[in-house]
């Protein structure tokens, strides 16, 4: 049977639809967290994007503009899947630079010629689809994504999908997009099948991330934190900010301890989301109990936790919090328990500058990690 362009974009369009809507009401049923909501912002601009291509296929009129809406949420999409890989690194989003390609896009094809038809702009449309689906690869192979086993699909459809798109504009860069070249190796019924594997494929890797990642800064408050009495990451650096300045007027010498939840990826897997929220919970009640009288602590991302005081024996510290964490396990039943790593440094030797001392922490934090895994 010989599909033709049409069915096949119908076809797209249900996939894509049916992939989209189970993720975006996975997420809003279940417990919502900044990847989980950024990439449902994703699906729901792809879902526009197909809708728009699949409506171009129907019906003449406007189809610049229908066209100009398309990429632009094309684009837009994957570039909000590589803003969301960013969240789940503990990186900045930078979904501006989403925003701004999907116009960019749109602008293209609308003010090309005319008389290219559906292939306006399609040049500049697939660099850019091109660019950030590479981009999207590169961050799963770093940070969280990289060691984790679900993101492998990830990686693997986006690399897939940057040499596909790359290959279309280069064939439109040297043949144009009326050759026969084009139109039958890259042109709309091969792309829609292409279309159809990577979404099913991506939509299956993604849901699995996005049940298993644990959460990151971006669900904890500037303020609020998950555990009474801690601070949300953007008071705790004010405080962080003014403990130092007054320490160093009296010369006083303090401490800041990172301390981090670990093993948290292989809770979330294992046992489920809700025995990685107690864990989380667990470590920074035993952080708050624990810390030296008078400190100040504060929940820097969802499994970092830091500790401000008055310099004292960071190793007795420590084991306090980890005697408290043996103490009192997640589950009676099961015995599991949280576990966590330390890493402190001291305004006598990183100085007063919090960017400095919290620098200093983390190189030791990183030193404890490590030290861990071995």
């Amino acid at each position: 049977m010989n599909l033709d362009a049409t069915t096949l974009s119908l076809a797209e369009a249900l996939v894509f639809l049916t992939t989209g809507a189970t993720f975006i009401f996975g997420t809003v049923l279940g417990r919502t967290t900044a990847v989980g909501r950024t990439w449902s912002a994703a699906f729901a601009l792809g879902m526009l994007a197909v809708l728009s291509f699949g409506v171009s296929g129907l019906i003449s009129e406007n189809l610049r503009i229908i066209n100009a809406v398309g990429c632009a949420a094309f684009v837009a999409a994957i570039a909000v899947l590589w803003s969301g890989c960013r969240v789940a690194n503990e990186r900045a989003s930078m979904a501006w630079v989403a925003a701004l390609a999907g116009a960019l896009a749109g602008a293209f094809v609308y003010f090309d010629d005319p008389a290219l038809g559906e292939w306006a702009g399609s040049l500049p449309f697939f660099i850019e689809v091109a660019i950030f689906s590479a981009l999207t690869a590169i961050e799963t192979l770093r940070g969280r994504l990289l060691h984790d086993a679900n993101a492998t699909a990830l990686t693997v459809v986006f690399i897939f999908a940057t040499l596909y798109y790359a290959m279309r504009a280069t064939v439109v860069a040297i043949v144009g997009v009326r050759s026969p070249i084009f139109l039958d190796w890259f042109g709309s019924i091969t792309t829609s099948v292409v279309v159809i594997v990577l979404i099913l494929v991506a939509g299956i890797s993604m849901t699995a991330l996005r049940d298993t990642l644990p959460s990151e800064a971006g669900d904890v408050g500037p303020r609020g934190s998950v555990v009474a009495g801690v601070s949300g990451a953007g008071l705790f650096d004010q405080q962080l900010r003014d403990w130092l300045r007054r320490a160093r007027i009296d010369r006083t010498p303090m401490m800041l301890t990172l301390v981090e939840v670990d093993d948290l990826e292989h809770l979330n897997a294992v046992f489920g989301r809700e025995f990685g929220d107690l864990a989380i919970t667990a470590v920074g009640r035993a952080a708050c109990e624990h810390a030296p009288v008078g400190a100040v602590v504060g929940q820097l991302a969802s499994r970092r936790f830091a500790v401000i005081s008055v310099v004292a024996d960071s190793r007795r510290v420590a084991d306090d919090i980890q005697n408290a964490l043996v103490e009192r396990p997640l589950d009676s039943v099961t015995g599991i328990r949280a576990v966590a790593s330390f890493g402190a440094a001291t305004t006598v030797d990183a100085g007063y500058r919090a960017q400095d001392l919290l620098a200093a922490a983390e190189r030791e934090l990183a030193t404890a990690i490590s030290a861990a895994v071995d």
